[in-house]
């Protein structure tokens, strides 16, 4: 008996596929203009009457996507991390260099709701240098009864630990000591495969290199 190889994909199969998605190509467009990811989009024409496969759509969007990636990389002067921006979001304006200053500028150019977020977060900060614990609840208050605020659930947070962060307005003390030892005794842990008892842990810790 000869060997049977499997049956291939044949290029008439592979354009069918392709084919069928043409009358939704203007729809593709604008869910991808929206930022919806593959799945999204396959669900959003499927209401409309698609019936094929996931696969051929990413197969349809694949050459498009290529070329907005190669085009972005062509037009894309500056590339910073979220973590950099709200950095120096929370350091404020007045402290940053004289590139920064014009990264962060272009930046709420491009993205127009970066502004009230960096006027939200430099009120809050305020609030820790006049230590006012009245203006901290009637800001809180003010993220709370907006659940379209960025800072909603960060004021729930506050929210749920309010005597501690009351303390932290009021008081000159911090536990700021006791947390790097609790995280050191971790890591000395970690280091160890959690296998030290506790007299080794104690030596360990007392120990200065």
């Amino acid at each position: 008996m000869k060997k049977q190889s499997p049956p291939r994909k044949t290029k008439r199969k592979i354009k069918t596929a392709q084919l069928k998605l043409q009358p939704y190509y203007e729809a593709i467009m604008a869910y991808d203009a929206e930022h919806l990811t593959l799945n999204q989009i396959l669900k959003k024409i499927q209401t409309i009457g698609y019936d094929g496969s996931r696969s051929a759509l990413r197969r349809f969007l694949d050459p498009y996507l290529a070329k907005k990636k190669a085009k972005v990389a062509q037009t894309m002067l500056y590339r910073i991390s979220r973590a950099r921006l709200s950095h120096w979001i929370w350091r404020g304006f007045n402290t940053l260099t004289e590139e920064q200053k014009e990264v962060l500028r272009h930046c709420q150019q491009l993205y127009p709701f970066l502004q009230p977020i960096e006027q939200l977060i430099q009120s809050y900060r305020s609030l820790f240098d006049k230590r006012d614990v009245k203006c901290l609840l009637n800001w809180m208050n003010r993220q709370l009864t907006n659940k379209n605020s960025p800072l909603y659930r960060y004021s729930i947070g506050l929210r749920l630990d309010l005597a501690a962060v009351k303390n932290a307005f009021q008081l000159p003390y911090s536990n700021g000591l006791v947390e790097g030892q609790v995280n050191r005794l971790k890591w000395l842990k970690r280091m160890m495969y959690g296998r030290a008892k506790p007299d080794l842990l104690e030596k360990r810790m007392q120990y200065r290199l």
